[in-house]
């Protein structure tokens, strides 16, 4: 059943349509990422998107997934509401996990703004300075975090941190809310309301909106909306 709602690890670009709106994954396959909906009602319509970060590598912890998870739409502009239910609970009892540790929650959640060259052309260039594709607001461990992605000449994407601040912290369904203004994000939690300056890098504060996920652990992005002011 679940691996019948996998969002294919096997080529970049692949479409699903989440509660009315069409989103393409943009990041390639990484060991112990999952990436699903939850139950579809077409081949590609669902309400939901879940994720899990687990543990790679042969260290006795692991370690998190080196890539952002990012879904991408044809939404775009500089001013921006999204609307969500999170839920950063442990996986259900009967996802299909890759590794033996017990399940656990708390996978970065978010959203996409100001998406720019999220696909890169040529070979692999090294030593090229990294360039901005985009800015993410993602919630997790208590904190609410704006970052600056970046992507180097060998495809590497790094989430750099712009900024943070303390939002209510707990497992279960949650509405969340993002709007992003000229200079500002402002995220609500629970009925808790913080902002953080941006500064947009150069002519990159326009560009195409999404969703993203990332780090250790379970999380879910229910009936996502997103609006053009």
């Amino acid at each position: 059943m679940w691996h019948a709602r996998e969002i294919s690890e096997s080529r970049r670009g692949q479409l699903v349509i989440i509660n009315g709106l069409p989103l393409w994954r943009m990041t390639e396959s990484e060991f112990g990422v999952l990436l699903r909906t939850g139950p579809r009602t077409t081949d590609l319509r669902a309400d939901d998107l879940r994720y899990e970060g687990t543990p790679y590598g042969f260290e006795s912890k692991g370690k998190p997934p080196k890539k952002p998870m990012m879904l991408a739409s044809a939404m775009r502009g500089r001013k921006l509401t999204f609307r969500m239910t999170i839920d950063q609970s442990p996986a259900p009892a009967d996802w299909p996990r890759v590794v033996k540790d017990p399940p656990r929650g708390g996978g970065a959640v978010g959203v996409l703004f100001g998406l720019n060259r999220l696909i890169g052309y040529g070979g692999i260039k090294h030593g090229v300075p990294a360039i901005t594709i985009g800015y993410a607001l993602t919630v997790a461990d208590g904190r609410a975090r704006l970052s600056q992605i970046l992507r180097d000449g060998e495809y590497n994407l790094e989430l750099r941190s712009l900024g943070e601040a303390a939002v209510p912290e707990r497992t279960g369904k949650r509405a969340m809310e993002v709007t992003v203004d000229p200079g500002t994000v402002t995220v609500t939690l629970d009925g808790k309301r913080v902002s953080l300056p941006w500064k947009p890098e150069g002519d990159t504060a326009e560009g195409f909106a999404g969703f993203v996920f990332s780090g250790l652990g379970y999380a879910v992005i229910d009936k996502p909306t997103i609006t053009v002011r």
